[in-house]
């Protein structure tokens, strides 16, 4: 079976500036946030993505971004994709973990599993969520290659604690099986394999970072997904939505 490639779109891309440190509940004001035109958006989803009405792609809509996390890991488990397969990532946010304490969890206790038991992690902002869930489908060993694809005034929000040697110019994702009491006491200003003390440095993972206005597909995807992000995106957003059901067959 050839590798699948699965698109991974979060709405919050098609919206005119990243929004960060949005509050549960609510959505972002329509005075400041507005979204692209449709015009622009068929254009991302056809020009640079290959995506076509008139053949639609397997996928689904989710409200929060994680729950492909498990949308994914069904795929897995029935036999429908093989691991590991190649995510490409159009998003305003990287979701690695940068911002939210998944990261203590992550590297103190999940990674401690054998990977065959980390595919059902406790959910919540100390846990897996929509800002950190592909470093917990990396630690699944489900990803052979992840490209984000932000924002023209994004992109810098990647998780340095998950790349080699804490470097992002690595392009290089690496997770680290950590002392869970270390990273609870952790007060380091220089992140280190010494400081953070490394038990285990797992295989790494190839990561491109490129904006969405350079980013052009060269094969096909094989799936679809699309997350609304309410907190991220002023209610207008949900207008776009006949569009993306335009161009997926719902799984």
């Amino acid at each position: 079976m050839t590798p699948s490639r699965i698109l991974d779109i979060d709405i919050d891309l098609f919206v005119n500036e990243p929004a960060y440190w949005c509050e549960a509940g609510k959505r972002l004001s329509s005075d400041d946030y507005r979204t692209w035109s449709e015009t622009e958006i068929r254009s991302f989803l056809e020009g640079a993505c290959g995506l076509r009405s008139a053949n639609r792609t397997p996928g689904r809509i989710v409200d929060h971004h994680h729950e492909v996390f498990h949308i994914w890991r069904d795929l897995v488990e029935s036999g429908a994709v093989e691991t590991p397969f190649e995510v490409v990532h159009p998003d305003s946010h990287a979701d690695l973990g940068l911002g939210d304490p998944g990261w203590v969890y992550l590297m103190g206790e999940l990674l401690h599993l054998p990977i065959a038991e980390r595919a059902n992690p406790k959910v919540g902002w100390e846990h897996m969520n929509a800002g950190n869930y592909l470093a917990f489908a990396a630690a699944c060993g489900w990803l052979s290659k992840l490209t984000y694809v932000h924002h023209p005034q994004g992109g810098n929000d990647v998780m340095h604690y998950h790349f080699r040697d804490f470097d992002t110019a690595s392009n290089e994702i690496e997770l680290k099986r950590c002392p869970l009491e270390r990273l609870r006491h952790l007060l380091v200003s220089e992140p280190s394999y010494l400081n953070f003390g490394v038990q285990q440095r797992g295989p790494t993972l190839p990561f491109r970072k490129i904006s969405c206005l350079d980013y052009r597909s060269e094969q096909p995807f094989d799936y679809v997904f699309f997350a609304r992000s309410p907190e991220f995106t002023p209610v207008e957003s949900d207008l776009l939505l006949p569009i993306f059901r335009e161009y997926i067959q719902v799984i």
